[in-house]
């Protein structure tokens, strides 16, 4: 594994840009750790496993103590 990339998307909904994200990450899940951060909780595409998927809800819990 070369590194790490995260990406901030709104949601993987079905549309275009979700779609293309989804197939970016897949590719680069093979040489990168991807995190894929989500605005809304939505997920329609399927991605690779081990790409993590963290939506902003999840992350407000963990910053409020």
């Amino acid at each position: 594994m070369s590194g790490k990339i995260a990406f901030l998307i709104n949601s993987l909904t079905s549309g275009g840009a979700e779609k293309v994200a989804t197939e970016i990450v897949n590719k680069l899940y093979d040489k990168y750790g991807i995190t894929i951060i989500s605005i809304e909780n939505d997920k329609f595409y399927e991605l690779k496993k081990g790409i993590r998927f963290i939506t902003m809800s999840q992350l407000r819990r963990y910053s409020n103590p």
